[in-house]
């Protein structure tokens, strides 16, 4: 079976540091070290997802408008709840 990665004598230069978004010229890059046309179209696809989607910010409940409720713990001490 012929392998889907060529090889180049030049170097490609930087790897893509691999962090949340790819740019489009690392898109680029990394579509250019395969030869099967499906891996270069989800290549694409991944690349315009990191750059849309793959990034979202977490908000907390009280950002989210939600109420943030802590179960307490309560035990019986000398005939009185005590809270923990």
């Amino acid at each position: 079976m012929k392998s889907s990665i060529r090889l180049t004598r030049k170097p490609v230069g930087r790897w893509p540091d691999f962090s949340p978004r790819f740019t489009a010229e690392e898109t680029e890059t990394l579509k250019g070290s395969v030869i099967w046309e499906a891996w270069k179209e989800l290549i694409e696809q991944a690349g315009v997802a990191s750059r849309t989607k793959a990034v979202t910010v977490f908000q907390s409940p009280s950002e989210r408008g939600l109420d943030f409720r802590v179960p307490q713990l309560a035990v019986m001490a000398h005939g009185e709840l005590v809270l923990f």
